[in-house]
């Protein structure tokens, strides 16, 4: 959104409350002020607010035709699309990336929307695809940012946010200060490590910045003043009381309770409901705000029972009708039988995505006995505590890990609204169990990493992977000399050059069959 449009858009709010619109909201940067318009429900809505379109990189491409980052952004251009190419540079030197950068720097206020740095990236595709990307990001390109912009206030107090993923974050309550033309009265503090690491205390005279000029951080203590004193970090969630746990090697603290605290539900229902949970059509993000806001939703449990005891006032609402409403019944009722992996990725175990709700379910076989292991012998693990040996023992789930998932069973708060979760649904424990201890069923899959590439014919991706897992193999998103097998359909494109150049074994669809055939239990 160009600072202009963003104004703009503030001025009118602002006249909008003053005429008594309780909806108009001021947005407190561009940044947030694009974000809130791109989550409309409405589309008009969003149409109104100006937003801008710049075009930079590209995603899943079979059949690449530019062999650098320039090309494509000649291509870009050639097809119609804006970009931000009147600011790109070929460098060939750090001298000359550092000119650049400080150039851009010295000017950036002169650009008519905001930056917070450059994005310097290897310029020739083939050695991009060669280096390759770990689980977060890119090693061929890294952000260079700007200083960030700085001010000195006094911090009033030390508030508790907890987010949507139960993570608790203290927040500076600051006098207000203007920082680059934006009020700042609250700003992160991050962790309650870097409280106290920076020795922060309430009363103080701090440093706040505005980092990549957006979000507020207080950075550093000038001095204490004769008033001020430390700050003790909550053991109890302020929101729900359930108890607050920090997470083994990292710094985070967090409320134990993901399935009933109101501050988690809303983001707790999204997770819960998603594709690759409860996957219940109808119910989307902006319907769950909502619910919850109403009171209807506090625990995944209410899901069921949101029309028989809401269906009435929910008929009387705007975008609902008669057969809305009877299609969200439905879509909520076809879901009373779900398989367990399903269940355990749905509930939101800290740790715990998909894959290893997959691993879990096929190693004990049912949620009862793998509740019950949370109580059988325990076994000392260095650095993180005492942990169900039947956890550790299984491949791909370590120490951390094996702890959330003993954490989230013993939590009462949890507990009860699991349980009150289950007295509406069936679930259906999945059958490549063996009888050797529940140990899933092997075949000559499994510990395989594969990638897949192209179109199948007889399988989407989706399935294709689901298949895989189920018989032990990891799917992995990019080719690397550590993939085993490349699974490469119709029209594959840069992923199978790069198994070919590796030396990486290549299946076609027919060799991929014959695997299958062979396996253990694909359902």
């Amino acid at each position: 959104m160009m600072r202009s449009d963003f104004f703009a858009l503030n001025e009118e709010a602002e006249r909008a409350a003053a005429a008594g619109n309780k909806s108009a909201k001021v947005f407190a940067n561009p940044r947030n002020a694009a974000a809130g318009s791109l989550r409309q429900l409405d589309p008009a809505v969003t149409a109104k607010r100006r937003l801008r379109a710049l075009a930079y990189t590209w995603g899943e491409v079979s059949d690449r035709t530019w062999k650098t980052q320039s090309e494509y952004f000649d291509l870009l251009e050639s097809w119609g699309f804006k970009t931000t190419r009147h600011m790109c540079k070929h460098a060939r030197t750090l001298e000359e990336i550092q000119e650049y950068y400080n150039r851009i720097a010295d000017t950036r206020s002169s650009i008519p929307f905001d930056i917070d740095g450059l994005v310097v990236k290897v310029n020739d595709v083939a050695t991009q695809e060669k280096m390759g990307s770990t689980a977060n990001s890119p090693r061929w390109e890294i952000a260079y940012k700007f200083p960030a912009r700085r001010a000195i206030t006094h911090l009033r107090d030390i508030t508790i946010q907890v987010g949507r993923t139960g993570v608790l974050t203290p927040v500076a309550e600051l006098d207000p200060i203007n920082i680059g033309g934006v009020v700042v009265q609250r700003a992160t503090l991050h962790n309650a490590d870097e409280i106290e690491r920076r020795g922060f205390r309430v009363g103080d005279k701090v440093v706040v910045q505005r980092a990549g000029d957006v979000i507020p951080q207080v950075v550093e203590s000038l001095e204490h003043a004769e008033h001020s004193h430390p700050y003790h970090f909550p053991t109890k969630c302020p929101v729900c009381g359930a108890d607050v746990v920090q997470e083994a090697n990292k710094v985070a603290r967090r409320c134990i309770n993901t399935l009933s605290c109101p501050a988690q539900i809303v983001g707790e229902l999204e997770h819960f409901v998603s594709r690759k949970g409860f996957d219940i059509e109808g119910l989307g993000a902006k319907h769950i705000e909502k619910f919850v806001e109403l009171g209807w939703l506090k625990s995944p449990a209410n899901i069921w029972n949101l029309i028989p005891m809401h269906g009435d006032e929910l008929r009387g609402m705007d975008g609902y009708g008669e057969k809305s409403v009877a299609n969200l019944d439905t879509a909520i009722n076809a879901r009373r039988a779900i398989d367990l992996h399903r269940l355990l990725f749905a509930i939101g175990i800290p740790e715990v995505g998909e894959a290893t709700a997959k691993v879990l379910a096929n190693e004990f076989g049912s949620l009862n006995e793998l509740r019950a292991a949370m109580t059988e012998p325990l076994a000392e693990v260095k650095g993180i505590g005492k942990v169900p040996e039947r956890l550790i023992k299984i491949e791909g789930i370590g120490g951390v890990m094996a702890n959330e998932i003993m954490k989230f069973f013993a939590d009462h708060h949890s507990a009860r609204a699991l349980d009150e979760l289950l007295k509406h649904l069936t679930v259906i424990n999945p059958k490549n169990v063996g009888a050797n201890n529940h140990l899933p069923l092997r075949g000559p899959l499994s510990g395989k990493k594969i990638v897949l590439t192209g179109t199948l014919q007889n399988h989407t991706r989706e399935e294709a992977t689901e298949i895989l897992e189920n018989l032990g193999a990891k799917v992995q998103s990019s080719v690397s000399a550590k993939a085993d097998i490349v699974i490469a359909g119709a029209d594959a494109g840069s992923k199978l050059a790069t198994a070919q150049k590796l030396g990486v074994a290549v299946w076609d669809e027919a060799e991929f069959e014959k695997a299958l055939s062979a396996g253990a239990d694909t359902r």
